[in-house]
């Protein structure tokens, strides 16, 4: 457990410190875990309605972003219930332009996030990543997961906050019956927070970008920072460091990664700072997505924790949230 603390402390204070020391040139985006649900609704609904199908969902993906000039709060809506990096990455293309036109010195995105395998530690985030920001202007791109489990942030009260707005439109006798009528009837409420309206045909344009053949980044769950400096590369380390801002540090073991090409091939470009190998055993099962939710016994610095499998990335890793104890009979979920 002194690992994953210590990983909670580093990231925390790294991006709190980023923050902190904004400058003109940067722009950090804190955005949701996960993007929000909200099920479209009538003023007046007939039972079948009530306690059918019949809704219509929408998505919503918010953000914080902070600048020299101060704190932006954005919420992109979608009709489309996808969740992947090409939906991902069709928000923030909506999102990144808005918050160049407030701050047209920024050069350099900090991207901050929880770090779900299937949405953010992906291939296909990463190459993204280190694609379309700079056909938006930036020169600099870095993404920084927090600890597994701790990625609470501001982002996720903007998504409760417009929900509770849409609620109380519905309660003055307004209908929502699609994510476009419930972008249009926010757009006509006072808020603090920038809407902006995703179509389905804007994420499908994000997938036809996707080459084929992207290869996958060899222990994906104890990456905690992406870096990129020019498009389509991308280096990786154990956790986020800026101390060289905006120059890239070699601190944590910063590796060169190509993505693109037949061979995964990494290039240390510094030392690690300690081992990022978790284990020596050998696997007892072959890990695959359809263990998500089931039960598993961790061994972790010689001592057995159960726990429940949260994710599965492409190399065979899991992410497992454990059971720990705080006292000699008593046990509680980390």
């Amino acid at each position: 457990m002194g690992k994953h603390i210590h990983n909670i402390k580093h990231q925390y204070l790294s991006l709190r410190a980023l923050k902190e020391k904004i400058d003109e040139d940067s722009i950090v985006l804190q955005i949701d875990s996960q993007a929000e649900n909200y099920m479209c609704k009538f003023s007046n609904e007939i039972q079948a309605v009530h306690f059918g199908d019949s809704h219509q969902q929408v998505s919503l993906h918010t953000g914080v972003a902070h600048t020299k000039y101060g704190v932006v709060s954005v919420c992109t809506i979608s009709s489309s219930m996808r969740h992947d990096p090409s939906a991902i990455w069709a928000h923030l293309k909506k999102v990144l332009p808005y918050l160049k036109q407030l701050n047209t010195a920024a050069t350099t995105l900090h991207v901050i996030s929880d770090g779900p395998t299937t949405q953010y530690r992906s291939k296909k985030n990463f190459f993204f990543l280190s694609k379309v920001p700079y056909e938006l202007g930036f020169k600099k791109v870095t993404w920084n997961f927090l600890e597994a489990g701790h990625g609470k942030g501001p982002a996720d009260g903007i998504g409760a906050a417009v929900k509770r707005q849409a609620d109380s439109l519905v309660a003055k006798g307004i209908d929502l019956p699609t994510g476009k009528v419930l972008y249009e009837q926010l757009l006509n409420q006072p808020s603090t927070v920038k809407l902006m309206y995703i179509t389905e045909g804007e994420i499908e344009e994000m997938d036809s970008l996707l080459p084929d053949g992207l290869l996958t980044i060899k222990g994906t769950m104890q990456i905690h920072q992406i870096v990129s400096t020019r498009p389509e590369e991308i280096s990786w380390r154990v956790l986020s460091c800026f101390c060289a801002d905006p120059h890239p540090c070699q601190c944590f073991g910063l590796k060169k990664v190509n993505i693109l090409g037949a061979q995964n091939m990494e290039t240390a470009l510094g030392s690690p700072s300690s081992s990022t190998c978790i284990s020596t055993s050998p696997p007892i099962i072959d890990l695959h997505e359809g263990l998500i939710g089931d039960w598993c016994v961790v061994r972790y610095d010689g001592n057995p924790y159960p726990g429940i499998i949260q994710d599965v990335d492409a190399e065979g890793c899991a992410l497992v949230r454990t059971m720990s104890h705080i006292g000699k009979t008593s046990s509680s979920g980390l």
